[in-house]
């Protein structure tokens, strides 16, 4: 019975859809052709005018101005850290051998060099630069004395 209810409304739906094709066919006759074949053109993927750029700018070598660009840039940060890193290690180099040679010098010496090139070492044996306590009160002395200055025009 159930085969028989299937069959049926089978037959009947496929004799709906004939019918309503049917009535569309003189219709679908009376479309110009030209309208026919433009609706057939396909216009290509986003993908694939993706692809033929990305192609055509490396056939064509639209890459090497960036690229090299890109490089000049690179290789500029990487010289500048490097030559700060040279700076560094030769400040850190030049201490080293100063704080060596003011060691050499024996003791009673040590005074001596220390007024005269300002170099102090303090109670954990680290050099400290600056002026001498003597070159300081000289420094202040003429920035106060009056034959210094300068006079300004009035």
């Amino acid at each position: 019975m159930s085969d028989i209810i299937l069959l049926s409304i089978s037959v009947l739906s496929f004799g709906g859809i004939a019918y309503i094709i049917s009535r569309k066919v003189p219709f679908l006759l009376a479309v110009p052709e030209n309208i026919i074949n433009e609706s057939f053109v396909v216009r290509p993927s986003k993908a694939k005018v993706y692809f033929e750029r990305l192609k055509s700018y490396f056939i064509e070598r639209k890459f090497e101005i960036p690229a090299l660009s890109f490089f000049e840039w690179f290789f500029w940060k990487i010289r500048i850290i490097f030559l700060r890193c040279e700076r560094i290690s030769f400040l850190i180099l030049k201490n080293v051998q100063r704080r060596k040679q003011f060691l050499r010098v024996p003791r009673a010496q040590r005074e001596y060099l220390e007024e005269r090139s300002g170099i102090v070492a303090g109670p954990d044996h680290q050099v400290q630069h600056g002026p001498s306590q003597s070159v300081q009160r000289d420094l202040m002395h003429t920035k106060k004395d009056k034959k210094y200055r300068r006079k300004l025009p009035e």
